[in-house]
């Protein structure tokens, strides 16, 4: 006889629900990512006549297939409803009191992740570490949040042309838990310069220009409306403007040769004294600043601790920040207090600075050092970003052949390049730069590029010319005589080369982009008519191409240019005729040659109208 077995074990359920759930989570990934995808294809318009390929079904299919999946999303969530009611209704009698603390390490590291509400991005530095202080306060609950969450404190670390900003990287580079997570060191190239300290009156003229720059930026109409904007009293403002233009004039007459009247104790007081108390501190902290960067010391330095980090690939050089300029206190602090005043005039200048007031060469030479140092010292670079205001003379990226080289073997890793000399004034503001400057830089940049790794690449050279200030010398050679196995994104902006150039770099190129930014670029010789066919040889489906000059286009009035390359931006999607052509659309021919049968020209009768707006947002 028999004998009658029983209910199957509690657990033998559990485990059979457990797999009805997660296969039941899957469906529900799999009609989530399919409502996304309909919604991403389903047209602008009401109608499918509007779109240019005919094998896209009509938007009212793409909506009742929406309708359909998110129903069959409802009944799936009321299976994992009832699903997960049975699983704790069987769980409940084998549960015992748990607390955080019973968890594993990887679960309580994720949920710190989610306290900290910020996940780095792998593909570029962001100035941004989520809620730190959040991190901080966990790290002092007890032991194991301590060591769970101290890997989230920093994701990057900023280093200055100074002792205690240098020591400070050094502590987290050797933190055996905090040194983990970093993934990027921004090294800050703004400097104390060595001509203004040598020279009382170049001192004086900096902040003369500074001070009268701030005061007229404070003083506004009247002192009524600078009261308001800066949420301080009235008589505040007139007293803080007060004070400072007396200081201002004392140095003025300082700079003028004026012999000062006050006798030995008015003079100790001085606003004279002051600035001659500031130029004796700038002097000191350019001793201390030529002692760091003499024999390479702080390259050296910076490159031992980013080997010691195991993420920290990542290298962003800059000379200005966001984060410098917070420490920056008001002019109403420095009017009250010489102190203050004092120590604002100690900060580090910007290149751009430095261009401006005639002063002396920027430490350019850690930019040019840092990438090789790091490789010598055992770590390997897969994103480098130079983001710089331009130099006066940019023979100061020169190197030597032995230079170029070592930055060679250095990037064999790198995957995203970003290059931009930005300056805060447009190019015919200031002189333009000779064909050898231009070669010294295409050279260094080229060094850079000389690897196969290659993926991003992202040019920022709009200081070298502008509509009034041609350029006279091309950029080309950066990217040709060679092949690109991996490139697929590139963004130039302001780019300048020949044809013959352009032609070798696409040619170069081993499969098309996935994306491209190319604005304002200029060509130096042949047509457009011949570069948008060569560029449509390896455009992909998807180009932003916007303001290009030279050639042609010197030629076209401001209608045919806007025939040609206006878009409009009222609804996701839009493109130029240009682009069109270079994305291979139906009907639609190089806009740059006569017989092309183009059939989607841009003019005025082809934006949408409202309903086709919300059709979109929707």
């Amino acid at each position: 006889m028999a004998l009658n077995a029983g209910p199957p074990p509690a657990n033998s359920i559990l485990d059979s629900l457990y797999r009805q759930l997660k296969e039941i989570d899957e469906m529900d990934m799999l009609l989530s990512r399919e409502k996304m995808m309909t919604s991403f294809y389903r047209p602008s318009h009401p109608d499918s006549e509007s779109c240019p390929f005919e094998a896209i079904p009509s938007q009212k299919y793409f909506n009742e297939r929406l309708g359909a999946l998110n129903i069959m999303q409802r009944k799936l969530k009321t299976i994992q409803s009832g699903i997960r009611e049975s699983i704790n209704t069987l769980s409940r009698p084998f549960l015992r009191p748990l607390s955080i603390l019973d968890m594993p390490d990887e679960i309580l590291r994720i949920i710190f992740e989610h306290v900290r509400d910020f996940q780095p991005p792998k593909d570029h530095f962001m100035d941004y570490n989520g809620r730190v202080r959040e991190i901080q306060n966990v790290r002092l609950t007890c032991q194991r949040f301590c060591s769970t969450s101290s890997h989230l404190l920093l994701h990057y670390v900023r280093v200055e042309l100074n002792p205690s900003s240098l020591a400070r990287l050094e502590e987290i580079s050797r933190h055996p838990i905090i040194s983990k997570s970093v993934m990027t060191v921004q090294v800050i190239l703004a400097y104390h310069d060595s001509v203004m300290a040598r020279d009382l009156s170049l001192f004086a003229r900096y902040h003369v220009d500074r001070l009268h720059d701030r005061i007229t930026e404070l003083e506004f109409d009247d002192a009524s409306e600078a009261s308001i904007y800066y949420e301080v009293p009235e008589k505040k403002v007139l007293e803080t403007v007060t004070r400072l233009r007396m200081i201002l004039e004392a140095w003025e007459d300082l700079l003028e040769g004026i012999p000062s009247d006050l006798t030995e104790e008015e003079y100790s007081r001085s606003p004279r004294k002051l600035l001659r108390k500031a130029h004796e501190e700038y002097q000191f902290l350019v001793t201390i600043q030529e002692d760091m960067v003499g024999d390479d010391f702080f390259v050296c330095a910076v490159a031992a601790a980013m080997a010691r980090m195991p993420v920290a690939e990542r290298l962003d050089i800059r000379d200005d920040c966001f984060r410098t300029k917070k420490r920056r206190r008001t002019l109403f602090d420095q009017a009250d207090d010489d102190k203050v005043l004092i120590d604002q005039m100690m900060f580090p200048i910007r290149w751009e600075d430095a261009r401006e007031h005639d002063l002396g060469p920027p430490p350019a030479e850690i930019a040019l050092k840092l990438p090789s140092a790091v490789h010598k010292a055992g770590g390997a670079l897969t994103y480098l970003e130079i983001q710089l205001s331009p130099p006066d003379d940019l023979s100061v990226f020169e190197t030597s052949e032995e230079d170029r080289h070592a930055l060679r073997a250095a990037v064999q890793k790198l995957k995203t390049l970003t290059f931009e000399l930005r300056s805060g004034t447009t190019a015919s503001d200031w002189r333009q730069y000779n064909q050898d400057e231009v070669k010294i830089l295409s050279e260094f940049v080229g060094a850079i590029l000389g690897t196969d790794s290659i993926e991003h690449i992202s040019l920022d050279l709009s200081f070298l010319w502008d509509q009034e200030m041609p350029p006279l010398h091309s950029l080309g050679s950066i990217f040709t005589g060679r092949r690109w196995s991996k490139l697929n994104f590139i963004c130039w902006d302001a780019m300048c080369l020949h044809q013959s150039e352009l032609e070798q770099f696409i040619d170069g190129l081993e499969k098309p982009f996935w994306y491209s930014i190319i604005r304002r670029l200029y060509l130096m010789s042949g047509s457009w008519a011949d570069c948008l066919d060569i560029l449509r040889r390896k455009a992909g489906n998807s180009i932003s191409f916007e303001d290009p000059s030279g050639a042609e286009c010197e030629e076209l009035n401001e209608q045919e240019i806007k025939s040609i390359f206006g878009k409009s931006y009222e609804y996701y999607g839009r493109k130029s005729l240009a682009e069109k052509f270079l994305t291979n659309w139906p009907g639609v021919g190089n806009p740059f040659r006569e017989d092309s049968g183009n059939t989607n020209a841009v003019d005025e009768t082809d934006a949408p109208d409202a309903s086709d707006t919300m059709d979109t947002m929707e």
